[in-house]
């Protein structure tokens, strides 16, 4: 319609104005052709651009929002990979060498190809919700910061990369993907992410108040039981019957570990490089298993000796 109302314009100027045959006779160019030729070329030029950011230097909301969810699961990872480096657990960091390439493997291929990428990261997004089984765990215990903060932040990585998937992919499909946010999308993201940074910093004040060691006079003469990882030492602990022994448990790790004795009724918790003094004096004498529990290193097992 645009080009048909431009073109009648041109007639009625050619009838209008007998100066505009008279060029046309001589061979210049009309007054009304090159304005409609100056503003086709003008949108042709926009149109080229629109293309051009769409399509190669700026990718849809919900594809960023996607591969910001696989940016922040590779951070976690690296850092898992850099604490199990300092503890010395070379299996641990491999684990984590592999999970941070498979995510820059999908970050790299949602940000160069299209449809079957968005299909790729989704799965590999949703595949990662496994570690809320980890944040349902420590939810009993808040106040160790790496142990509750660790699969928090990497559960919900999962879920912004599933989600950001889906929706980029559902919106690809039905022609309505956008660069920009609305203003309700920015406003959720913006409290989820203030949400979070509140619960990642109340965390770590609730670690830094629980820690608790014990002091020289009380730690004088006690059994110490040292843990670390999936490693607990001594291995075998010797008592004796009906005497009391003061035992200085000293979680050396970065994550929370127990102390436990089913025959003596006894559980206590240690929070990272954390200490704890406990009393012990059995009645009966035997061998008893004594265990440690750390959610993310795995379980130790001792053995405890009680002799007349």
């Amino acid at each position: 319609m645009l080009l048909f109302a431009a073109s009648q314009s041109v007639v009625r100027q050619g009838k209008s104005d007998p100066s505009e045959n008279s060029r046309l006779n001589q061979g210049e160019t009309p007054v009304a052709g090159t304005r409609l030729a100056d503003n086709l070329q003008g949108r042709n030029s926009m149109a080229d651009m629109t293309l051009t950011t769409i399509g190669g230097k700026t990718h849809p909301f919900y594809t960023r929002v996607a591969v910001a969810g696989l940016l922040l699961n590779g951070l976690v990872s690296l850092v898992f990979a850099v604490l199990s480096l300092i503890d010395g657990e070379a299996s641990t960091v491999a684990f984590f060498i592999i999970y941070m390439a498979l995510s820059a493997i999908s970050v790299g291929l949602m940000w160069r190809f299209n449809k079957w990428a968005l299909v790729v990261g989704a799965i590999w997004g949703f595949v990662n919700l496994w570690w809320g089984w980890f944040l349902i765990l420590a939810l009993s215990y808040p106040n160790s910061f790496f142990d509750f903060v660790m699969p928090l932040l990497l559960t919900f990585s999962a879920l912004l990369t599933g989600v950001g998937a889906t929706v980029a992919l559902v919106q690809q499909r039905r022609g309505t993907a956008r660069i920009a946010a609305t203003r309700t999308e920015r406003r959720t993201f913006g409290a989820i992410a203030i949400v979070l940074l509140g619960i990642v910093i109340l965390s770590g004040i609730l670690h830094i108040a629980g820690r608790t060691t014990g002091s020289a006079e009380a730690k004088a003469g006690a059994t110490v039981v040292q843990m670390k990882n999936s490693y607990l030492a001594p291995e075998r602990l010797e008592l004796r019957v009906g005497e009391t022994a003061i035992i200085l448990l000293k979680n050396n790790d970065f994550f929370l570990h127990t102390f436990e004795i089913d025959e003596f009724a006894i559980e206590r918790t240690v929070l990272p490089f954390g200490e704890l003094l406990i009393e012990l004096r059995p009645t009966n004498t035997g061998e008893f298993t004594f265990r440690s529990k750390a959610y993310m290193t795995g379980d130790m097992e001792g053995t405890l000796v009680v002799t007349k």
